[in-house]
């Protein structure tokens, strides 16, 4: 049986509700199911970037094993998209995303003079949303706590939570 709690999150005069699940100690991988069936990942990348700064080859068979076991995966072309249509997704939906949970990434995915110019071009992004909605719930990678979360970390964790 899972509990739901609701939060509520001000920052800058803005009001976010948002809902953690949070399951009992003895789940079972089916509840697992259940809660990521209702996620999406998406993986930003660029292909006219010759060497990204992670291994997209890895990456890739990551999220492969995770469509496997039934997880919602799309891979997008940053290549494709023009420049001003991705700084403001970056801006409205990954800057949101790393405020509500806390979490660093200006130095990832750009520099203090131009936020957001790395974002799925040089720096590959994983962006996980809840089903339905154009609002990322978590970003990948970024720093948590003086510690870089990659890509391939989140992929790993939640390939073991399914196993």
């Amino acid at each position: 049986m899972q509990r739901i709690r609701f939060f509520l999150d001000i920052y800058r005069k803005k009001v976010v509700c948002y809902t953690k699940v949070l399951l009992p100690p003895n789940h079972g991988s089916r509840k697992i199911k259940e809660v990521l069936e209702m996620e999406k990942i998406k993986l930003y990348y660029s292909s006219e970037v010759i060497e990204p700064w992670c291994d997209l080859k890895q990456i890739r068979s990551l999220l492969s094993s995770l469509k496997e076991k039934g997880v919602s995966v799309e891979e997008v072309d940053t290549a494709e998209i023009p420049e001003d249509e991705l700084r403001e997704f970056y801006t409205s939906s990954i800057v949101l995303a790393s405020i509500r949970k806390r979490f660093k990434i200006s130095g990832i995915f750009g520099t203090r003079a131009d936020a957001g110019c790395f974002f799925g071009r040089d720096q590959p992004a994983l962006a996980v949303f809840e089903e339905g909605t154009r609002e990322a719930t978590d970003v990948y990678p970024h720093d948590e706590n003086g510690r870089r979360i990659t890509i391939a970390d989140f992929l790993r964790e939640k390939i073991s939570e399914l196993e």
